[in-house]
């Protein structure tokens, strides 16, 4: 009985877990440039000054 109690309150914890991962954060959004031109310069989250200088050939994203 305490088995079963322990395997029943994993497997919620788990899917609990899982569906909390899925939500996306709150008032984070994404937006898409139409008129994307090259060099392209950005500022990252440190300050730093970005710049591509011609248009990548493919992304990789790891």
């Amino acid at each position: 009985m305490l088995r079963r109690s322990l395997t029943a309150l994993f497997v919620l914890f788990v899917i609990l877990s899982a569906s909390a991962a899925a939500v996306p954060a709150a008032g984070t959004t994404v937006q898409a440039d139409s008129d994307c031109s090259f060099p392209h310069t950005s500022t990252d989250a440190t300050g730093t000054d970005v710049t591509v200088e011609e248009e990548p050939q493919r992304i990789v994203v790891l």
